[in-house]
């Protein structure tokens, strides 16, 4: 019996790229049997283009992504459903890669595959969540250097709905939140070391202001309730280094001291330095 598969969009307003994350859904070598497009209170041409390209939609007053990927999934059929910003695209080999991946570890509860960084001006940057192919533990979730992005992501749906899908009270980190959930209630997921995710950065989003704080990480405790002190505080450092590279010189350190990390940490002083040269990049 062949395996269904559906695309779960979450999108508002995003005419300007919408039709770039469908067409790259549609051009698979294995093309999904269905698309869905969770759309969060639109007011521009997303709907119209997406309904133009075949896409399923369904409407929702304006909440949050998470919210928006709940109502896509509750419209879909598939057995493995996977996840794609309105922002972001695939490379064409994206489900062949996925699905081989589930049908080689049966009892994974998700897949996910490294997201190429990209930005506006289409410089190419590093991975998300680059590693070899295997195993993932709800512990490796809680590890930046296991994160991707949303984009990067496919679940088996008896995953999903054993954890009740997107935490959408949560205001940052329903990626990793999720991420986490699953991999402790509904078993291990799978690294993909093939990347076939392109996430493209964009300034003004909620992933690139700096006000991520304690209400931020003791949200994502409450929802992950199994978390040790010591998983917070994991957390709490990775938000700390990234608070700091999206600041400025002055700030810089006010964020390394409140994610409590050491001045032995490498990763501080090279997120310095990289704080630097953009400050004199911009003068």
């Amino acid at each position: 019996m062949s395996v269904k598969t559906s695309v779960l969009i979450p999108t508002y307003n995003a005419e300007t790229t919408i039709e770039r994350a469908i067409k790259s859904a549609q051009n698979q070598t294995i093309p999904p049997d269905e698309i869905i497009l969770g759309c969060d209170g639109c007011t521009d041409n997303t709907i119209s283009i997406a309904r133009g390209l075949g896409a399923l939609i369904v409407e929702q007053p304006k909440s949050n992504g998470a919210a928006a990927r709940n109502a896509a999934f509750s419209a879909s059929k598939g057995d493995i459903v996977f996840l794609l910003d309105s922002d972001d695209e695939w490379l064409e080999r994206k489900i062949e890669t996925h699905l081989d991946a589930h049908a080689k570890v049966p009892n994974a509860s998700f897949a996910i595959d490294p997201s190429r960084r990209v930005r506006a001006n289409g410089e190419r940057r590093g991975l998300n969540g680059e590693g070899p192919d295997g195993e993932l533990n709800w512990r490796d979730m809680v590890q930046h250097r296991n994160w991707s992005s949303g984009s990067g992501i496919s679940a088996k749906r008896a995953a999903w709905e054993k954890i009740g899908g997107f935490n959408p009270t949560l205001k940052a980190l329903q990626d990793v939140d999720f991420l986490i959930r699953i991999a402790h209630d509904a078993g291990p997921g799978w690294r993909i070391s093939e990347s076939n995710t392109i996430y493209h950065l964009s300034e003004g989003g909620i992933s690139r202001n700096t006000s991520w704080s304690d209400e931020i990480i003791g949200a994502l405790a409450a929802s992950c309730q199994f978390m040790e002190a010591q998983d917070v505080a994991s957390v709490k450092r990775t938000i700390g280094i990234r608070n700091a590279l999206l600041s400025n010189p002055k700030t810089f350190w006010e964020h390394i001291r409140w994610g409590g990390l050491p001045m032995s940490d490498m990763r501080v002083w090279k997120a310095y330095a990289l704080v630097l040269q953009r400050n004199l990049l911009k003068r």
